[in-house]
């Protein structure tokens, strides 16, 4: 897979999408669901600067949501500065699928949220699982890396997301 800490060593500063888009979700969440105010917790992806991590400290989610003291809800952030074509795959990284997968065994919702230029969508652990075998090489600024494609008409509105905040806080 090549040097796992490539982007964050030779593009420090470049991740500022990524922090915006979960800086946006958090606070559109915020919004529109005030009891989350201080139940979430947001997870690296908030930062541009290289950091080092263990092993187990990867993929974590970029936002978490408790209840209880207890992790109820958690969500992956991703996407692209470019527009998706409507008959596209959605792509997920392994690991970040991995640690959803050990994650929903303890009962915690798990969301992928990806944002593109004009849309964004979520989906829900099951909605990738079933994709799991469907690994693409992709060459990214001389990088290869390996992500699970999931056709897009498997995408929901981020509407499906807030419904089960609704129902569950």
């Amino acid at each position: 897979m090549g040097d796992p800490e490539h982007f964050k060593r030779h593009y420090t500063g470049l991740w500022k999408k990524h922090k915006d888009d979960t800086l946006e979700l958090k606070n559109e969440l915020a919004t529109t669901h005030p009891q989350l105010m201080n139940v979430m917790k947001l997870g690296y992806s908030v930062s541009d600067e290289y950091k080092e991590f263990s092993p187990d400290e990867k993929a974590e989610p970029s936002i978490t949501i408790h209840k209880d003291f207890h992790e109820k809800c958690c969500i992956w952030v991703t996407g692209s500065d470019k527009d998706i074509p409507a008959t596209s795959d959605l792509w997920i990284r392994p690991d970040k699928i991995a640690k959803a997968k050990i994650k929903n065994e303890v009962n915690i919702k798990c969301y992928f949220y990806l944002k593109y230029p004009k849309v964004r969508y979520v989906l829900e652990l099951d909605d990738v699982i079933v994709h799991i075998n469907n690994i693409q090489d992709v060459n990214l600024k001389g990088v290869r890396e390996q992500y699970v494609a999931i056709p897009v008409s498997k995408a929901k509105p981020v509407d499906n997301l807030h419904d089960w905040i609704k129902n569950n806080y």
